[in-house]
């Protein structure tokens, strides 16, 4: 487990470090000047803004650094080549996914005026950048280098910004490392939502779904954030950025909902369970509220406050779970604690206190890609679970299979037997204990046992129903004497049960079962035949899928499952009313141990 852990980290940390070299930001050395002008009105235009820049060293820098945190304001950014001999520089970059409005207004040569570019969420499809997950445009040929770059800039999220001019190689080597990193934690989070959903439809088990429901709320919540839509389905970013703080609650309510249902905090935190219940109505009626009410930068803020006090409250329901030796709360408070930090981090950064960053703007996705993994193992723990007491179970079934009717018919003659035949009582007192012996002996681990086990077992319980039956039942073992391989335990026995019970009883002649293993190309074809009363097709289909007749499938359905979740193999029954019945299986080679 540990193992696990740590190369978790160990990826995503080298992950950000293999990213981050490559698109590391050197200081500009004064290559570039910057300064802004802030336009509380958010009507001012190109022209009126001109006249508004001065010189002021408040306002000026060289780094390209913009954090304006949770202002409603539109902001103006005035930009000039300062180093005649910097060249090489074809693009340029606003470092910003969530950013509405972004217009750049180049100079060009031999021209008055200025090219106008435009982009951010809020133009869809009609963008004039380079379509990338945030604001890029390309200087064209007549680009002007010596005069001043205007860009108007406006965000309903956070006003932070990094502006920043690229080479042509640079660009290109940025697009292909954000699409590595994309690709990675987005592939993890949807191969989590898989899992889930597998898991969810064997066990039908609601916490797999919830957490599932998260993850994919999560995804595209964080989609918007990534500016994944701007690329992919830009016509769509519109309407899906305007519900970035509802996708934002419906993600949290949704993990509030999955840790109650994990933890079963109704049942085990119950102070904890009547908080979380306030703050799923708190998301849910945030939730209406921010449907009618459109407020983005004041419910960006209110949002990301109301999913930190939910994270805070969560860390200490998980360590008192902890405390009360619940395992499961082990992975979910390593992944929660990943989160909540991550969580705060991102609220600094949405106010202006952080900058925007590979670390700070991916944080959040890096973390419930963490949490996620953290997470399910401990799914996926609970799931092996529910399997291996599903396994308790099975077995259980196995060792009831000796009916007690069948352990009173067999006392009762050994009781005879013991009046007429002392020699024979005895003997079937050993067989009877011999069959015993190997039921109880199955456990849940021992998922194979050797063929000379399973014959043992299965003669002892023939040459208990010879002595039964008398004459009417004969029995023939087509077996090589150096057969030997491995097969689940309770296989080949209650075929021949079954070959006895729903065959020969029903002959009113002598019966006769053959009992064949032989070695193939394939593996170990075994086959189990009678010449009783013989079955239907709907009949035999009603057996596999689990159906019951009367005194008919003693486990049919049963081994036919185990054969399949071992080898993938199947029972091949065939039978013909007034002839009998064959039903074979395939151990199959390489498989056998």
């Amino acid at each position: 487990m540990k193992k696990i852990i740590v190369t978790a980290l160990l990826l995503v940390l080298i992950l950000i470090g293999f990213f981050y070299e490559g698109n590391s930001e050197e200081p500009y050395n004064r290559n570039f000047e910057f300064e802004y002008y802030e336009d509380e009105s958010n009507q001012m235009e190109f022209d009126q803004v001109k006249d508004k820049f001065y010189s002021s060293e408040e306002k000026i820098n060289y780094t390209g650094d913009f954090s304006f945190g949770n202002s409603t304001s539109t902001y103006w950014i005035r930009m000039k080549i300062i180093n005649r001999d910097f060249k090489g520089k074809e693009y340029i970059s606003i470092y910003n996914p969530t950013v509405k409005e972004a217009i750049a207004f180049l100079p060009q040569r031999d021209k008055e005026g200025y090219r106008k570019l435009s982009s951010g969420w809020g133009y869809g499809n009609h963008k004039q950048d380079e379509r990338f997950f945030y604001p890029v445009f390309k200087m064209n040929e007549g680009f002007e280098r010596h005069e001043y770059i205007y860009l108007k800039v406006h965000s309903k999220f956070t006003q932070n910004y990094r502006i920043t001019f690229l080479s042509s190689d640079e660009f290109e080597n940025i697009k292909r490392k954000y699409l590595l990193l994309y690709g990675v934690l987005f592939g993890v989070l949807i191969a989590v939502m898989i899992q889930n959903f597998v898991m969810f439809i064997q066990l039908k088990n609601r916490a797999y779904l919830f957490y599932l429901l998260y993850t994919a709320s999560m995804m595209i919540y964080q989609g918007n954030l990534c500016g994944i839509y701007n690329v992919f389905i830009p016509e769509k970013a519109y309407g899906i950025m305007n519900n970035t703080i509802i996708l934002s609650l419906v993600g949290m309510g949704m993990i509030v909902v999955f840790f109650r249902e994990f933890f079963q905090t109704k049942d085990k935190l119950r102070t904890y369970d009547k908080l979380l219940k306030g703050i799923l109505i708190i998301y849910g009626s945030s939730i209406i509220l921010f449907s009618i009410i459109e407020q983005p930068t004041i419910a960006n803020f209110y949002a990301h406050n109301m999913a930190s006090i939910g994270a805070v409250i969560m860390m200490m329901a998980t360590v008192k779970a902890f405390k009360a030796g619940m395992p499961q709360a082990k992975l979910f408070l390593l992944g929660w604690t990943c989160m909540s930090v991550s969580m705060i981090l991102s609220l600094f950064r949405n106010l202006g206190l952080v900058s925007n960053n590979i670390i700070t703007l991916h944080l959040v996705l890096i973390t419930i890609s963490l949490q996620a993994i953290f997470i399910s193992i401990d799914l996926i723990r609970q799931y092996q679970k529910v399997e291996s007491d599903a396994r308790s179970y099975e077995f259980a079934f196995l060792h009831a299979q000796i009916k007690p009717h069948f352990l009173y018919n067999t006392l009762n003659v050994i009781s005879s037997l013991c009046k007429i035949d002392s020699e024979k009582a005895r003997e079937t007192v050993l067989d009877l204990a011999d069959l015993l012996r190997h039921l109880f002996d199955i456990s849940v681990d021992k998922k194979v046992i050797s063929l000379k086990d399973e014959m043992e077992c299965v003669k002892a319980y023939v040459r208990i129903e010879q002595i039964r039956f008398r004459n009417k039942l004969t029995m023939t073992y087509n077996i090589d004497d150096d057969m030997d391989f491995n097969l689940p335990p309770l296989v080949i026995q209650p075929l021949v049960e079954n070959a006895i019970i729903h065959g020969i009883r029903k002959n009113k002649g002598t019966s006769h079962v053959i009992l064949s293993i032989k070695e193939t190309e394939e593996g170990y074809r075994i086959q189990v035949g009678d010449d009783g009363i013989g079955m239907t097709g709907e009949m035999i289909t009603g057996l596999m899928k689990g159906k019951r007749y009367k005194e008919k499938g003693i486990g049919i359905a049963n081994i036919n499952k185990r054969l399949y979740e071992l080898y993938k193999q199947k029972l091949d029954i065939k039978s013909t009313l007034g002839e009998g019945t064959t039903v074979s299986f395939l151990v199959p080679k390489g498989m056998d141990k």
